[in-house]
């Protein structure tokens, strides 16, 4: 079976993670697989994905996939055309002109776009107007409310895939609500972890200093507001800390938002009590390290920092959006909390003052070789 998947980027992010190991599950089980990545550009924990795998990067799709954060004016420009169609009819009309040569079993379109954006991401086109193969398949790694999908959207797109794969239950079940009529070719597929490797990582010669006498809280995610609500911690860290409470919180990762996050947390007067880390291409000693891996998102498909906290023996505190009630027993492996700041910290204020603690083990939460299996068994029926 010879295996082609399109992705924009492989840049920090739980898509760019979950393909990775995905890259991984395919090496073990001797699968062929091509990839089409957009971008030329990477962050360096995923450099041996590159240096391992066939990558293919079509002519012109660098530049037209991409957003500069780092330059606000260009920013604004190339979301100004995205939203009056110039951006995304390039696209399209770019992944039309570049055919690939080689034939397929399988296609498949790692990332979906965003329509609440009017954002095409190209995987989707790419798969279908590039890619010669027997049978296409389109993943859908979010909240399909909060992307913006409408019923008319979801019919039109996705109509001429052979299967629709969904990261989650929940995220299946809000799919197959909208469109009822693709409820025969949705699939579950959860992202795939490998509990051995994460263990190897999280084991490695990297120093965490770490105060073992107080709670040390962990939040990895992309630095990006409107989604992962990284902001919402500042309030919570204010209210813990008028209460005179021993506690540090650790934020991994970058993004959009790092730079003025920081400088508020530095103008709020939190700085003794958060520490922005930075992208860490290894987040993993610090996740097992923590005493609670925290999620103070305001939506997730998945929630893949869930999942590896889990793997790597370390409870979890997220927001209750549907997905993380899969994988979190409340007051078993984590706690779940209502989406605000103050629910936070009444929990957070509890769990110092009690000395609450909860002691999981290291296990594999999930059986994502078996999800990919029923997808291909039912590909292979077709």
């Amino acid at each position: 079976m010879k295996i082609i998947i399109v992705n924009p980027h492989m840049k920090i992010g739980g898509i760019a993670t979950s393909l990775n190991n995905w890259s991984e599950y395919f090496k073990i089980k001797n699968i062929k697989v091509d990839y089409v990545i957009f971008r030329k550009e990477y962050d360096l924990k995923f450099q041996n994905f590159f240096e391992t795998n066939q990558v293919i990067h079509p002519k012109g799709t660098n530049k037209l996939s991409k957003v500069n954060f780092n330059n606000r004016i260009k920013n604004i420009i190339y979301k100004i055309l995205t939203l009056i169609g110039i951006i995304n009819f390039l696209k399209v009309r770019l992944t039309k002109k570049h055919k690939l040569p080689n034939s397929y079993d399988i296609a498949i379109s790692f990332s979906n776009d965003v329509p609440k954006f009017k954002n095409v991401l190209m995987s989707n086109d790419f798969v279908m107007n590039s890619i010669n193969a027997k049978y296409k398949v389109a993943w859908i790694h979010n909240d399909i409310d909060k992307l913006g999908f409408t019923r008319s959207y979801a019919l039109e797109r996705y109509k001429n895939f052979d299967a629709i794969v969904n990261v989650s239950e929940a995220c299946k079940q809000q799919f197959d609500k909208l469109v009822p009529e693709f409820i025969h070719k949705s699939f579950v597929v959860r992202n795939a972890i490998n509990t051995e490797k994460l263990n190897e990582l999280a084991n490695s010669a990297t120093q965490i200093n770490f105060n073992q006498d107080i709670f040390n809280f962990v939040t990895v995610a992309r630095i990006y507001n409107e989604q992962k609500r990284i902001d919402r911690i500042l309030d919570i860290v204010d209210n813990l800390k008028k209460d005179n409470l021993s506690f540090h919180w650790y934020i991994i990762g970058d993004g959009p938002d790092l730079k003025n996050l920081t400088q508020l947390c530095k103008e709020r007067k939190l700085e003794d009590k958060i520490s922005f880390l930075g992208f860490k291409s290894n987040p993993y000693p610090y996740m097992k390290k923590a005493s609670y891996v925290v999620l103070t998102s305001d939506y997730e498909a998945q929630g893949m920092v869930i999942s590896e906290a889990l793997s790597l023996g370390t409870p979890v505190i997220s927001t209750n959006f549907d997905a993380a009630k899969e994988f979190i027993i409340d007051h078993q492996n984590g706690y779940l909390v209502k989406n605000n700041a103050q629910s936070f910290s009444e929990l957070l204020n509890q769990l110092i003052t009690k000395k609450i603690t909860l002691n999981i083990q290291e296990n594999k939460v999930y059986d994502s070789d078996g999800d990919f299996e029923r997808l291909i068994n039912f590909i292979e029926k077709q």
